[in-house]
């Protein structure tokens, strides 16, 4: 294997280790000053080596887009059966919201606006992210993928279960 490919191939495994990673210490451990700084962090690094990733990957094919979208349908056709190169501006789209939400993240975290984009940007990411390791990969990457995902699945509804109680415990306040 050569060095691109190998860069390739781990940057995504870290960027999407960072990418699990901050979820669970926002999920887990919310309204904690300190944790969610380093989930940002978290997040951040994660959208570096994302970006990492990409360029990684051009140049293991030549700094072409021509050679990415060949080689995007080439994989698309041998995993399921459809070549579809199409799904590379998916990786573009994935890079411009994950490095948007970067900047949401460190300047307007703490709008109403910002957190409907928050939504909006985990919602595509998780279904790039599943894509990209549930059903394109095989063996441990997709064992482990499930399992984070479950992880993830749980601490979504413990929270949103956590703050449905909270609010169901609130007295009514006559107006």
């Amino acid at each position: 294997m050569d060095m691109p490919l190998i860069l390739t191939t781990n940057t995504i495994r870290v960027a999407l280790l960072c990418y699990v990673l901050s979820n669970v210490l926002w999920l887990a451990c919310r309204d904690q000053r300190r944790v969610e700084r380093w989930a940002r962090w978290c997040w951040t690094l994660g959208c570096v080596l994302f970006l990492a990733h990409m360029l990684c990957g051009f140049a293991y094919h030549e700094w072409s887009h021509a050679k990415v979208y060949a080689y995007t349908a080439q994989e698309t056709r041998r995993l399921i059966g459809w070549e579809f190169g199409a799904g590379v501006y998916f990786n573009y789209l994935f890079a411009v919201v994950w490095s948007g939400d970067v900047v949401r993240q460190w300047w307007f975290a703490d709008t109403k606006w910002a957190s409907w984009c928050g939504v909006a940007a985990q919602t595509y990411m998780a279904f790039i992210a599943i894509n990209g390791t549930v059903i394109f990969k095989t063996g441990w990457i997709r064992g482990l993928a499930v399992v984070a995902l479950a992880a993830l699945c749980f601490l979504v509804w413990r929270r949103y279960r956590l703050i449905k109680v909270s609010d169901d415990q609130r007295p009514d306040v006559a107006t």
